[in-house]
């Protein structure tokens, strides 16, 4: 118990080092772009792919990526209909920003960290049915819904995905466990520089992105988003946790994913959606305190 307090300690640690060291002028506004950008591309990529070989997954695992588009689906009408009949940016914040969990930068670091290679397989196969959405299918849903006379792109977000790392290595580990391949020496000795380093950047990096500022007028919409989301969210999570068939290590990951924050892009697309970017990164940096402190806490209570 107490080496999961301490752990969950260091994670907090080093979030609050990246905020005070921007306070202090350490870092720019945007210098946490340049380490997203190395996070997404180089260190998460790293940490999925270094599983490979320490795991055999069933198919029936594979269930778990409708799993996590469904979970954003369910979470999408309920901000639609929640939100219907009101103002553009109302509705913009309220579709793009109850659904997505930022699982690459906050929950893979963590399954990393707390659970094992099985836990952090069945994280990565939820996370490719998450990040369909939150690379681009939550946003295209919205303005499709917003502008009805621009339709869904299917092109458009399938373009999304094939630039996002993390999700083209979820699809090379799905591939090559499920083949059986192994991957060469020399890449698996860069992978075991690169995916030691996740957990540190990613934490860094959100502490970085961090904009603490309170502001009475975006208080009650943030709650009604994140009221709503972690309800829908911990009714997923029980769902997942008792009515599934998977190992337990997958069960508890899933629900865990369940609390995950907001996702990183979820500002930019409430923006581009003609919302307000500033209560969209209000409610994006509630959700980040808000998550680990259910996350750690779930985790005791399982007694992983």
């Amino acid at each position: 118990m107490s080496d999961i307090i301490w752990r969950a300690a260091a994670y907090v640690a080093v979030i609050l080092l990246g905020y005070g060291m921007k306070r202090a002028g350490a870092f720019g506004p945007d210098d946490y772009k340049v380490l997203s950008k190395v996070l997404f591309n180089v260190t998460i990529p790293a940490a999925i792919l270094s599983n490979v070989g320490s795991v055999r997954l069933d198919p029936a695992l594979l269930l778990l990526i409708p799993m996590g588009l469904g979970a954003n689906l369910a979470l999408l009408a309920a901000g639609l209909l929640l939100s219907r009949g009101r103002s553009r940016p109302t509705r913009a914040l309220y579709g793009v920003n109850m659904p997505g969990y930022n699982v690459g930068a906050f929950m893979l670091p963590l399954a990393q960290s707390f659970l094992g290679p099985l836990a952090m397989a069945g994280t990565c196969i939820f996370d490719v049915g998450n990040a369909i959405m939150c690379t681009g299918g939550t946003y295209a849903v919205v303005s499709a819904v917003l502008d009805k006379e621009s339709g869904f792109s299917l092109r458009s977000l399938a373009k999304s995905l094939s630039r996002s790392g993390p999700f083209l290595a979820y699809l090379v580990f799905l591939a090559l466990v499920f083949l059986g391949v192994s991957i060469p020496a020399p890449v698996q000795s860069l992978i075991g520089v690169a995916a030691p380093a996740n957990g540190f950047l990613a934490m860094l990096m959100i502490g970085t992105a961090m904009d603490i500022r309170f502001d009475r007028r975006y208080l009650l919409k943030a709650l009604v988003v994140l009221g709503v989301r972690y309800a829908l969210s911990g009714a997923f999570a029980l769902l997942c946790f008792f009515a599934t068939p998977f190992p337990l290590e997958v069960r508890q990951a899933v629900a865990l994913c369940m609390f995950a924050p907001l996702s990183a892009l979820a500002p930019v697309y409430t923006e581009q959606c003609g919302g307000d970017p500033r209560l969209a990164g209000f409610v994006n940096t509630l959700s980040i305190p808000i998550g680990m402190a259910v996350i750690v806490t779930l985790v005791m209570a399982m007694g992983v």
